[in-house]
């Protein structure tokens, strides 16, 4: 019996010349470019661009319930525990105290809301600062503490002289995320050296803190 082979409908795949699809293709092609070119330079600035901060208390807040070392410097960071940024910063404390911590008292306070239980913030990054040799691991309920500082941003450092005045205030991570060589660490180290300091104020990379207090949605789902 012979084959019949019918013609393609209108409009149909075959339809569409060679040429054409092919253009189709292309254009798609470079579409699909340009967008992962437009993520990849977003990622690059949003790591790059250091977070807004607010101006930081020139002498140790009396009122705060972390306590100022008579006999050496005592350095305070501001962590929010769910800002995956601080790893880094975390990360390069603990290169600090491995190196100084005989020089330094260090403390740690992790953003609690007043509504939300305390394993809140007892997330993975509070068990990477309480295994920090020599640092203090503290919660600040409702942001108290972060405001007595001036502290706006997850990972900002504040260095305070024992007689109460601020040394350095920044960050202590090259860029969002990264850990590394940076002025941030070297600026702490010259203090403690008793040399003179590179910088007074670095940028910070990091989430904004927020206190977040009875509106937090997450208050009762621990991310652990």
């Amino acid at each position: 019996m012979p084959r019949i082979v019918f013609p393609p409908r209108p409009g149909g795949p075959s339809a569409v010349p060679a040429t054409r699809r092919g253009s189709i293709s292309f254009i798609a092609l470079v579409l699909w470019g340009c967008g992962v070119a437009a993520g990849f330079v977003w990622a690059l600035v949003y790591e790059n661009t250091p977070a807004r901060t607010d101006a930081a208390a020139e002498q140790w807040p009396l009122e705060s319930e972390c306590p100022l070392a008579a006999d050496r410097p005592t350095l305070v960071m501001f962590v929010h525990p769910r800002c995956p940024c601080s790893r880094a910063s975390l990360d390069e404390l603990a290169v600090l105290m491995t190196r100084r911590g005989d020089r330094l008292a260090a403390h740690v306070l992790f953003l609690r809301p007043r509504s939300a239980p305390d394993v809140w913030a007892e997330t993975d990054l509070w068990r990477s600062a309480a295994r920090i040799p020599g640092v203090a691991v503290r919660v600040d309920a409702g942001g108290v503490e972060q405001r007595r500082f001036g502290a706006r941003v997850s990972g900002e450092v504040f260095l305070y002289a024992p007689s109460g005045g601020l040394s350095f205030h920044g960050g202590i991570t090259a860029g969002r995320g990264h850990a590394g060589d940076n002025p941030g660490r070297s600026a702490i180290e010259s203090v403690l050296l008793q040399h003179e300091p590179p910088a007074v104020a670095t940028a910070v990379f990091g989430c904004e803190l927020s206190s977040r207090t009875d509106s937090d949605d997450s208050a009762t789902r621990p991310d652990r």
